[in-house]
């Protein structure tokens, strides 16, 4: 396990607009002590940026693609981000 900071860009496309799920993905962050933000783009898919250690941030991209409830998800696209922006918390964007 690594204990270097990185960023991923998380871009999940299908029906994941206006059912909650930038709320779920706060919630997913928060739990694994994630930073970063989440957005809704003008496409229809949602936007990630998160940052955090080791396993954490694989853990992450598979609750979302495990996601249950309202969100429809039909692909979860991640890259590393490489950035010298430090996140101090997860915000969901308006």
């Amino acid at each position: 396990m690594s204990d270097e900071i990185k960023t991923f860009h998380v871009v999940v496309k299908g029906s994941v607009q206006g059912v909650g799920f930038r709320a779920t993905i706060k919630r997913y962050a928060d739990k694994l002590a994630l930073t970063g933000s989440v957005k809704n783009l003008s496409n229809g898919s949602v936007e990630v940026y998160v940052q955090g250690r080791g396993g954490a941030l694989d853990e992450f991209v598979n609750l979302i693609k495990d996601s249950k409830g309202l969100a429809k998800i039909e692909h979860v696209n991640v890259d590393d981000y490489s950035s010298s922006r430090e996140y101090p918390e997860f915000e969901i964007m308006f």
